[in-house]
């Protein structure tokens, strides 16, 4: 119904002239374009009114007539809803608008997206592609990849977000072919978008798809693997594990903790010595969340000797939540060089909620060391238990050491 319409909607003189004739209808019926009531025009189903605001109002004005349009179900109003989408040059008003045309709920309305995939602007092209991918339309896969080979780049790469988003044996097909576009952005998009599928049938591909060239295809590969969560596709992640592009192997581990791939564990405890700082921090914080008490031992030696990861494999002993844990943690807030590493430690002990731990550290007040007791008031402002408060008090008033006073004053404080 509206394709034979588009065309002409779009030549540059029949717009003028259809602003000049909606200016002065406004103008003349006295509506203030710096305070227009939508909610009365709506309320009154003042549509023609609205209709022209679309053309010629601000971006808010704009916007709001095209949502009060489709509150209204407004049929004579697709043309003016269409052609916001289309080529309109703000993005919120494009999204009601199309909000609008989904309300309507005319399916003739998917035709002319389609047919707008051919229209010699750039810029309707690309607003049609991602028109069709926001409204699922699987009868516009065919179209969207031609669209592929666009002349202009964002339409190609409109037209693959659109395909991930319909998704479909159809979409998927030509998404996984993407991946070999020689557009780059095409095949990250492509990558992305198959990402988000979950599709099993696409795990082959997706496994073979992390020896692309292009790192990001390689890294949305490993996302995709994940998200699917077969054993195919964990035996892959693992694999990964190994992988020459360090990006891969970070996230393959933080994937493959994220899913929580029991199967996991010992391949990447055997991976906790690798040179890659960052890497060796997702394999710890990978072993926090499956939480295997295989891993416990590992992560405390990581903890106390492995500067560069004890932050994260004090959470991740943290995430385990084994009250075996205390004794080691209670040295780690106490004894530990690092400051940073001493407070996390016993924030941990805080949420693991180890009675043994907090008296433990609470006796260290009497130690002979400045240092221990510095420390185990640290320890305790970050705890928090009230157990804590008259040894704390009489900390205050009888340590020989100010500092410590000081600290366990502060300590008081957030009881």
């Amino acid at each position: 119904m509206l394709a034979s319409n588009i065309k002409r909607m779009m030549k540059p003189y029949h717009m003028i002239k259809v602003l000049k004739i909606y200016l002065y209808d406004i103008c003349s019926n006295g509506i203030i374009m710096t305070d227009i009531d939508i909610d009365g025009l709506k309320e009154h189903r003042e549509v023609n009114k609205l209709k022209k605001l679309l053309h010629i109002g601000d971006v808010e004005t704009r916007w709001k007539s095209a949502w009060a349009l489709g509150e209204l179900s407004a049929y004579s109003a697709i043309d003016d809803l269409v052609w916001t989408v289309l080529k309109d040059g703000h993005g919120k008003t494009r999204r009601h608008a199309l909000i609008a045309l989904d309300k309507i709920g005319d399916e003739d309305i998917v035709q002319d997206f389609i047919y707008a995939l051919n229209h010699r602007d750039k810029r309707v092209r690309r607003n049609a592609a991602w028109a069709l991918g926001e409204l699922e339309c699987e009868m516009a896969v065919d179209e969207l990849a031609d669209a592929l080979q666009d002349t202009d780049p964002e339409v190609r790469w409109y037209a693959t977000i659109s395909l991930g988003k319909i998704g479909g044996k159809k979409s998927v097909d030509d998404l996984v072919n993407a991946l070999e576009h020689g557009d780059e952005r095409v095949r990250e998009h492509a990558a992305w978008a198959l990402s988000k599928l979950h599709d099993g049938r696409t795990v082959d591909d997706l496994i073979e798809a992390l020896g692309h060239g292009d790192s990001k295809v390689r890294w949305f590969s490993t996302i995709a693997l994940g998200k699917i969560g077969s054993q195919k596709a964990i035996d892959a992640l693992i694999e990964s594990l190994s992988h020459d592009d360090p990006n891969v192997k970070r996230h393959s581990a933080w994937i493959l903790g994220r899913i929580k791939a029991d199967r996991a564990v010992e391949p990447l405890l055997d991976r906790l010595e690798d040179e890659d700082d960052n890497f060796r921090r997702n394999v710890v914080t990978a072993l926090g969340k499956i939480g295997n008490e295989v891993s416990v031992k590992p992560l405390l030696n990581i903890a106390l000797t492995d500067e560069e990861v004890s932050w994260y494999a004090i959470t991740a002993l943290g995430n385990i939540g084994d009250e075996r844990l205390s004794d080691e943690l209670v040295e780690i807030a106490l004894d530990h060089d690092n400051k940073w590493i001493r407070q996390h430690a016993a924030w941990i002990i805080r949420e693991i909620g180890s009675e043994k731990a907090i008296n433990n550290i609470i006796q260290a007040l009497q130690k002979d060391s400045e240092k221990i007791r510095y420390n185990a008031a640290c320890a305790l402002k970050e705890i928090r238990d009230k157990k804590a408060k008259s040894t704390l008090e009489w900390i205050v008033r009888n340590d020989e050491s100010e500092k410590v006073s000081k600290m366990a004053m502060k300590a008081l404080k957030r009881l």
